[in-house]
């Protein structure tokens, strides 16, 4: 489904406010703590991530900030901050693989830790033919197969809807799963011409329409003009709809994000001052048409968003890739010509291949990316965004200019010494942030994602917990729901807890429960606020034995994805993991200790 995701992120604040009284030792529940879930992000500090590379596309490192210069509409400007950001080595996976009894979970690394870029990956079959898709396909499963454990990975795609098929995970094994069963990527979109089939265009010649012989019908001109007109409308509407969700998504994860856009076409033309449809020329769209369809402020919306979010778009176009035999030339009419002779069709193809590919270097200097099209080893490509979304510097400076004026402000970065090349964002719009729409984002703190299904784990407070239905269910109130019981032991070595005067160590938390269905909607929450009051024997005894809670939750029948987290928002630090489960009647309960296989 459409992930209504600002939504989401106000439900996820929402849940820490609500309270479920439980017993903690020496500790009584005070009111819930309160969740601040926004920030202005404004032209006040701008912060730009530069990528660094030699003649020969490696990161270069190890460069100060002395030789770095920024410019911002021709003025030089300070730079305030100043951090090199360097890919860690791949850590090695635990020597001894925790082992857990039936039920119980944890957000303890059992694999390699996470320590790789922020990955996303958005295999979009909106603006996709089969073939192409099935190329992505195979090329992922290459790429997947390889990639060392502890590179955390998110993977979309985008029909009519964006959909999250899995959530971030750095186990190759379940993102090869999850790829395996994303059935929805191979379905040709309605709105997308795909090979071999036939459009209302190439039905006109058939018909006697159009041609020298038989003269040329206006009213049925204009009615393929208008039908391309809304078929392309729809796809750049439902385009930016999933860029602009998915931007609000990755807001609240703090750092860097890098997002992967497999796309056959591009259904606009990405330029900061005018947006018209790609290929708008071409065809039967009349130039009052082409001039009545401009998208430049819902362009420059998304834009902002994804700059204000720090996602760096990387567009990859896999049309080089060579085509898979289900899609060859030998099929029926997979080498058709559309309306008209080959070298004009051939003169149509050319141009709309390099306009699409002009927008994907426009859609990737903007955000800070870097486009990949005519290659045929998409894998390769993969491979080296990852290098280059690892190793990168991060620069914030103070602009000169004080006026929000909501004009573009064109950035400009250099370094001295050798020759490079630079990958960053080109320039923000001066908008006032009291009064810019695009101004308030989710606070990309440590806690703010902690609750978002799909987030990747949270380890700064380890835990683990029980999870299984309890004994005596709702059911015969309520069918079809599961009242499931959840049993905390927390490590007290992950809290800030430092001793008063008089040896009292305190501390105020919160215990959240978020399940989400199939479809990333969240169906139920539970919020528990806990004041910890421990004298030092206590501390000294829980240090040893963990903390012990209980909640519970109901639960719908069907597949569900429990978000669990502890968070100290004070100290902003926070533990959390996600438990899928597959929720069942009472009598089929006995085998619901397996969780789903991973989506």
């Amino acid at each position: 489904m459409y992930l209504n995701l600002q939504a989401l992120l106000l439900l996820c604040a929402a849940a820490l406010a609500e309270s479920q009284a439980i017993q903690v030792p020496s500790a009584p529940v005070p009111s819930a703590p309160q969740s601040s879930a926004t920030i202005h992000q404004t032209v006040n500090n701008v912060l730009v991530d530069v990528v660094v590379t030699d003649k020969y596309g490696q990161p270069l490192k190890g460069l100060t900030k002395e030789q770095f210069q920024v410019i911002e509409n021709g003025s030089p400007q300070q730079i305030a901050f100043f951090e090199e950001h360097q890919a860690q080595p791949a850590p090695a996976p635990p020597a001894h693989p925790l082992q857990l009894p039936p039920n119980v979970y944890t957000n303890i690394a059992t694999t390699a830790p996470d320590t790789g870029p922020t990955l996303i990956l958005l295999m979009d079959a909106l603006n996709t033919p089969s073939a192409d898709q099935v190329k992505v396909r195979l090329a992922m499963l290459e790429y997947l197969r390889k990639i060392p454990s502890g590179s955390p990975i998110a993977i979309f795609t985008l029909t009519s809807k964006l959909r999250m098929v899995q959530g971030f995970n750095s186990d190759p094994a379940a993102l090869t799963a999850s790829l395996d069963q994303a059935a929805t990527w191979q379905k040709q979109s309605h709105l997308t011409d795909d090979v071999g089939q036939d459009t209302y265009a190439d039905s006109m010649p058939k018909l006697g329409i159009g041609t020298a012989a038989t003269g040329t019908s206006d009213v049925f001109q204009n009615f393929v003009a208008h039908e391309q007109a809304w078929r392309t409308d729809q796809r750049v509407g439902y385009t930016l709809d999933a860029l602009n969700a998915l931007a609000t998504y990755l807001s609240a994860l703090p750092g860097r994000k890098n997002l992967i856009w497999f796309s056959g076409s591009f259904p606009l033309a990405w330029e900061r001052t005018h947006a018209i449809p790609q290929g708008a020329s071409s065809g039967f769209q009349t130039e009052n048409l082409d001039r009545s369809r401009d998208y430049s402020a819902q362009i420059r919306s998304t834009g902002d968003l994804l700059k204000l979010a720090r996602v760096a778009v990387y567009p990859m176009d896999p049309s080089a890739l060579p085509t898979p035999s289900m899609f060859s030339s030998t099929q029926p009419n997979a080498g058709s010509v559309r309306g008209g002779s080959a070298l004009n069709q051939d003169n149509v193809d050319s141009t709309n291949e390099l306009s699409a590919h002009a927008t994907m270097d426009a859609i990737a200097e903007e955000t800070g990316g870097r486009a990949f099209y005519s290659t045929n080893d998409l894998a390769s490509a993969i491979t080296a965004v990852t290098q280059l979304g690892s190793n990168y510097y991060m620069l914030a400076y103070v602009p000169k200019e004080k006026n929000y004026d909501g004009k573009y402000r064109k950035l400009s970065i250099k370094v001295e010494g050798a020759k490079v090349r630079l990958d960053y964002r080109r320039g923000y719009y001066a908008e006032d942030p009291d009064k810019s729409a695009v101004g308030t984002l989710a606070h990309p703190t440590r806690t703010s994602a902690v609750l978002l299904h799909g987030a990747p784990a949270a380890t700064d407070i380890l835990f683990k917990v029980r999870v299984a239905p309890t004994e005596v269910t709702t059911q015969s109130n309520h069918p079809g729901v599961v009242r499931y019981s959840v049993n905390w032991s927390v490590d007290l070595h992950g809290l800030i807890l430092p001793a008063s005067s008089d040896g009292i160590r305190r501390a105020d938390l919160a215990l959240a429960l978020v399940a989400y269905n199939n479809d990333s909607k969240a169906i139920n929450s539970v919020s528990t606020p806990v004041s910890l009051i421990l004298q030092a024997d206590e501390y000294q005894k829980y240090l040893k034995s963990g903390l012990q809670f209980h909640q519970e939750i109901d639960l719908p029948t069907g597949k569900a994805y429990l978000r669990i987290a502890i968070v100290d928002t004070a100290n902003d630090r926070a533990g959390a993991t996600e438990i899928p489960l597959i929720v069942r009647e009472a009598k089929a309960q006995a085998a619901a200790t397996q969780p789903p296989a991973p989506h």
